[in-house]
């Protein structure tokens, strides 16, 4: 899988090149915040082939993994980074079809940030904005 395109501060991104996510002028919170949602969110692994670290696990996360490393950030370290962060996770449930994790913010001492994943259809119906 690949991500073609994502919305982020009320707009539309077209992922045409490689170097999209790190192209698009994003503010800085915004770019933490994706790569923060799609790290903590994700049980794939990165493993060495050859020189290259590569994803692995199911496809949807290895494609978020390669958004991320597609936009040279270093997917390995911040696998890394994860661990020992991760305060509470609820699994993903069929009912619900959600999943969520409570991390304690290796950038942001003292805070606390929630990541839920799920169908984006049901997601929108929990928030009371969107941007």
């Amino acid at each position: 899988m690949k991500v073609v395109q994502f919305h982020c501060e009320n707009r539309l991104i077209i992922n045409n090149r490689k170097d999209t996510l790190m192209q698009c002028d994003l503010n800085e919170n915004s770019l933490i915040r994706i790569q923060e949602s799609i790290l903590y969110n994700c049980d794939a692994r990165v493993q060495m082939s050859g020189s290259v670290y590569k994803a692995v696990g199911d496809g949807t996360e290895v494609g978020l993994l390669n958004f991320l490393q597609d936009a040279d950030i270093p997917i390995h370290l911040l696998i890394n980074k994860k661990h020992g962060n991760i305060l509470m996770r609820s699994p993903f449930s069929p009912d619900t079809k959600r999943s969520a994790v409570a991390i304690q913010s290796p950038d942001r001492p003292g805070m606390v940030s929630i990541y839920v994943k799920g169908a984006p259809e049901l997601l929108l119906e929990l928030c009371g904005t969107v941007s």
